[in-house]
């Protein structure tokens, strides 16, 4: 049987709500085992496999493709503020 290797493959600081200006460190490795080991910061640890890891990275996809869309409908609706305004008399 081989010897269990975890083997680190990338890290990055993201800003959080919590963690103020330093940010959360975030570490991501892989294993012997096959698992995927996600760190956060030193207090949350997900370990799961090839499957659950393309299932959180779909998710996150999905939830910044929806903020994607909400900015661009935000902006829509501020532009069509902005010439509602100029049809306005009383901007005449």
């Amino acid at each position: 049987m081989s010897e269990y290797e975890k083997i680190h493959v990338d890290g990055v600081i993201i800003e959080n709500e919590s963690s103020g200006v330093r940010g959360l460190a975030v570490n991501i490795s892989v294993d012997t085992l096959g698992a995927v080991i996600i760190e956060f910061g030193s207090s949350m640890t997900i370990r799961t496999d090839f499957a659950g890891a393309e299932t959180l990275a779909n998710l996150i996809r999905d939830a910044t493709a929806t903020l994607d869309e909400m900015e661009e409908n935000a902006a829509a609706v501020e532009k069509s503020s902005e010439c509602n305004l100029l049809n306005d008399p009383i901007s005449w």
